[in-house]
C-alpha cells in the first residue's frame, strides 16, 4: 500500500505531547495534520521540507488562521509548494525566527505577521521577488506600530 497516496493517512501520525523540535520531509500539511501538530502545546520549532500536493494540480493555499502554534518560536519552509498562506497574529503568538527557503510559488508572507510583538527575523533564500516585498512590507508596519528598528530581513538568492 502507498501510504502517502491513500486518502486520510495524516490522521495516523500521532507525536509524543512533550515534542519541542519536529521536522517532516516529504509529506504535504492537509487540516488533520496541522490540527495534530498544533496540539504540542510544547513545540517551539517547526520544519517543514519538500512538502506537495499528492494528486493535485490546482494550486494550494495553507490556511491557519483559525489554528494557534502556542509555543512555536522557528518556522521554517524549505521548498513547500504552496501559493497562499494565510495566518492570523494568534497563528503564531510567540515567533521570533521565519525561514523560507526555496518556495518559488509562495507569493506572500501573511501581513498579519507584522503584528506579531515577538517576530525579530524573516529570512528568506532563493524566493520570488514578491515574497521579499511582502516581508519588507512587514518590516516597515513593524517600524511604524512599535517604533522598533531591530527587526531583521535577510534576502538571500
Amino acid at each position: 500500500m502507498e501510504l502517502f497516496n491513500s486518502v486520510g493517512w495524516e490522521r495516523y501520525f500521532v507525536f509524543p505531547s512533550n515534542l519541542r523540535h519536529l521536522d517532516l520531509a516529504g509529506c504535504f500539511l492537509m487540516e488533520e495534520m496541522v490540527l495534530n501538530i498544533a496540539r504540542l502545546k510544547k513545540l517551539e520549532s517547526l520544519k517543514l521540507l519538500v512538502g506537495f500536493p499528492f494528486g493535485r494540480s490546482e494550486s494550494y493555499c495553507w490556511d491557519v488562521t483559525n489554528v494557534e502554534f502556542p509555543a512555536l518560536k522557528y518556522l521554517g519552509l524549505f521548498f513547500v509548494q504552496i501559493e497562499e498562506w494565510k495566518a492570523s497574529e494568534e497563528s503564531f503568538p510567540v515567533l521570533e525566527k521565519l525561514v523560507i527557503s526555496g518556495c518559488s510559488d509562495l507569493k506572500e508572507i501573511p501581513p498579519s505577521f507584522a503584528d506579531i510583538p515577538t517576530l525579530r527575523l524573516i529570512q528568506l533564500t532563493n524566493c520570488i521577488d514578491s515574497l521579499g516585498v511582502s516581508a519588507m512590507n512587514i518590516r516597515r508596519d513593524i517600524e511604524e506600530n512599535t517604533g522598533c528598528d531591530s527587526f531583521q530581513v535577510v534576502i538571500e538568492k
